[in-house]
């Protein structure tokens, strides 16, 4: 019989492996090796009968319903809370709470912190920045904003742009006369959806933007239109006029931080106070005395007061200070008719010594400062000289006469100044007390042959507009320079650029022939207590104004 050693021991591994699993209560894995001897090939049947007996586990699956919870972790940002209380001394008086029946620049201090523009100015007045309009897009038949969303007057109303037709149409009907005219040449607002409004122009005037950053673009609540006057202001901006704490007489006024205004960044403290006081030496003792963080005082003996004290002086290009010679047709006074006698007393004003003693600013003797926009390179020397101030008035036939000349407050040293300057010419000054500063200036209404009007108007354009052309506001006579008339008729419709060679021409003009004697631009300064605020920058060609978004108050 054949060796069946190698098949017996190949039944004992398959069944002691059978009985391992049949055993085991887990299951396992047996590795079974066959051998087989190659030498010899062996054919037998064999039958084996092996049992095995196999247990096999159950497991029953029950399907779970298991409730799964995500979590999601969001930071929680704390509501910003502003804190502290800035306050200002303001130098001129309050006027109203209308910013379209408003033209005074200064006044913006006082009305910036409830009402919004479209679009506001850069400090250094080169740009824009966005406000209640997040975007605008203009060509030469018009502008168009794309609005901010979400936004709500303190009033709840909804700020959309029919919100911005009806303050566009209420500047046209009832807006200073001023705002009015600046808006001209814009025929019409209209809504192109709830958030989108396009300003159309009956021709392109580069100026526009500039408006609307001012006093005729500022938004008031259509529920208050017709009461906003009566200590009613009604805005978006990132304050909110506490009439409770405030003077009846707004002699005082008090400001609450809108907790639901838009950008935090504008709310740099919990409260912001406006003292309206038009003596500068009670500026100077309440700042000294920590009264006051922030002053407006343009008196240098008082500034230098401050200045030694450690106060900080904050200066920019603000506001251009000059005589205008309102009565050139010789209504009131006859001898200002004269070309001669104009001139004369422009020759007789010494604006070096104006800079050193009454005023901190930039010496001109036209419009524009050095580099500025419409600087007239062509204008004759028109710099102090008695000598030829004398021999105009004697061809003029040496005429003495007195004028009557309006002045208020900060406007009394500047007519002092004046009233020095032209004594040696045979001209005396009346110096007229007024109770305001719209007196001062005499807006237009014929009272005066003469005043101090302060120049605030952003372009030469606003600027000839109001006080050299025949209809403007601030030529209340009426008086007409043909040669003026014809160069600004040039300028309607251009681009700026192309009109600046023209607007330079007409601010030489005007200099030459005496309408407006020149002494420069003034900074209008705000002074502050470094150890309270820091951030206070005076604004370009917003007198005794800053932006309260820029100030932070020390700790």
């Amino acid at each position: 019989m054949k060796n069946l050693r190698p098949l017996k021991l190949i039944l004992f591994s398959l069944i002691m492996a059978l009985v391992v699993v049949a055993c085991s209560s887990e299951p396992q894995i047996v590795e079974v090796t066959r051998v087989v001897t190659e030498t010899e090939t062996v054919v037998e049947e064999v039958e084996v009968q092996v049992e095995v007996t196999r247990e096999v586990e159950v497991v029953q699956l029950q399907e779970i319903e298991t409730e799964v919870v995500v979590t999601q972790v969001v930071e929680v940002i704390p509501e910003y809370i502003p804190e502290g209380t800035l306050r200002h001394a303001h130098s001129v008086n309050f006027l109203n709470w209308d910013p379209h029946r408003d033209q005074r620049t200064i006044s913006l201090q006082y009305l910036n912190p409830v009402y919004e523009g479209l679009l506001r100015e850069a400090n250094d007045g080169q740009s824009f920045i966005p406000e209640l309009a997040t975007s605008w897009e203009e060509d030469e038949n018009g502008v168009t904003f794309f609005l901010r969303e979400g936004v709500t007057f303190h009033d709840g109303t909804p700020f959309d742009a029919s919100v911005v037709v009806a303050n566009f149409e209420r500047v046209k009907e009832v807006g200073h006369p001023v705002n009015r005219g600046f808006l001209a040449n814009v025929e019409s607002a209209e809504a192109i959806d709830d958030m989108t409004v396009r300003f159309n122009y009956s021709q392109f005037d580069g100026t526009v933007l500039l408006t609307l950053s001012r006093f005729s673009g500022k938004q008031i609540s259509p529920a208050v239109f017709d009461t906003v006057s009566e200590n009613n202001p009604v805005g978006t901006g990132p304050y909110i006029y506490n009439a409770d704490d405030s003077n009846p007489d707004n002699t005082f006024m008090a400001y609450d931080y809108n907790p639901d205004y838009w950008n935090s960044n504008a709310q740099p403290v919990a409260r912001f106070e406006i003292s309206m006081i038009t003596d500068q030496a009670a500026h100077v003792n309440g700042i000294l005395t920590d009264e006051f963080d922030t002053t407006q005082v343009s008196i240098l003996p008082l500034i230098a007061q401050m200045e030694q004290a450690g106060m900080i002086t904050s200066l920019s290009p603000a506001v251009g200070w000059s005589m205008h010679i309102l009565d050139r047709t010789g209504t009131i006074v006859p001898e200002l008719a004269d070309e001669r006698v104009r001139r004369a007393m422009m020759y007789a004003v010494d604006r070096d010594a104006y800079w050193q003693v009454v005023n901190v600013g930039f010496k001109s003797t036209q419009h524009a400062l050095p580099g500025g926009y419409a600087f007239s390179e062509d204008i004759e020397d028109i710099e102090f000289n008695m000598e030829k101030a004398m021999e105009l008035m004697a061809e003029a036939g040496n005429p003495t006469f007195t004028v009557d000349v309006p002045s208020f407050g900060g406007f009394n040293p500047r007519n002092a100044f004046f009233a020095s300057s032209w004594e040696p010419l045979g001209i005396t000054l009346n110096i007229v007390e007024v109770n305001n500063i719209f007196g001062a200036c005499t807006q237009g209404e014929g009272d005066f042959a003469m005043g101090i009007c302060p120049i605030n108007e952003r372009h030469i354009k606003h600027f000839v507009e109001n006080r050299l052309l025949e209809g403007g506001f601030l030529n209340p006579f009426g008086h007409v320079d043909q040669d003026i008339e014809d160069l600004y008729a040039q300028t309607v419709g251009l681009p700026l650029d192309e009109a600046e060679p023209l607007f330079a021409e007409i601010a030489r003009l005007s200099a030459e022939r005496g309408y407006i004697i020149h002494l420069g631009w003034a900074s209008s300064p705000v002074q502050f207590n470094p150890n309270n605020v820091s951030g206070v920058q005076v604004r370009f060609i917003y007198p005794g104004t800053y932006y309260i978004g820029d100030v932070s108050l020390r700790e």
